[in-house]
């Protein structure tokens, strides 16, 4: 009986040793799985704000690029068109007024694509009208703007209120240089 207990007593710890080893083993492989999920949650959440930062640039990209658009356009609008204007009221030849058709029809083309996508309300501005925005946002009063133009102030006061009516501020006590220099 003795010897059975014995070996009974040895199978026990000999079991026991093997159930220590089979915990210490899972406990290890559990600590390993959590020490992987962390890291998975990490790597997440990295991921997550990667995919946020991507989405900012890339609608800051956009803005620019729309940005850039609508410059381009109201810079030849602005700078080109009212000059090519002048040109045209001008005595000119034949071919001249056919190479001032030419640039303008050219110059359009290049600036079409740019007209389909913006919202800006200064694309309705005539070339007078884009004039006296871009005098004005650079400070100067009416009288200044009459002079530069060499038209009447009175002149200058009717495009600042078509200017007012076309962007929507007409009968508000909104500054116009104050309002343009702002969405510009």
């Amino acid at each position: 009986m003795e010897k059975r207990v014995e070996e009974r007593t040895a199978e026990l710890i000999k079991t026991n040793k093997e159930l220590r080893k089979e915990i210490s083993s899972r406990k290890k492989a559990e600590n390993a799985l959590k020490q992987k999920g962390m890291e998975l949650e990490a790597k997440t959440i990295g991921l997550e704000e990667a995919n946020t930062a991507l989405k900012v640039l890339l609608k800051q990209r956009e803005d620019d690029k729309v940005e850039l658009e609508e410059k381009v356009l109201l810079n030849v609008r602005e700078l080109v068109f009212p000059y090519l204007g002048k040109l045209k009221m001008k005595k000119l030849g034949e071919k001249q007024r056919a190479y001032i058709g030419i640039i303008e029809s050219n110059l359009n083309d290049i600036v079409s694509p740019f007209v389909h996508g913006l919202s800006s309300k200064l694309i309705k501005l005539s070339p007078t009208e884009l004039q006296v925005t871009n005098l004005i946002k650079q400070g100067n009063t009416t009288k200044e703007i009459a002079e530069i133009m060499n038209l009447a102030s009175s002149t200058i006061d009717f495009h600042r209120n078509n200017i007012r009516k076309k962007i929507g501020i007409k009968n508000k006590r909104i500054n116009l240089k104050t309002y343009l220099s702002s969405h510009s």
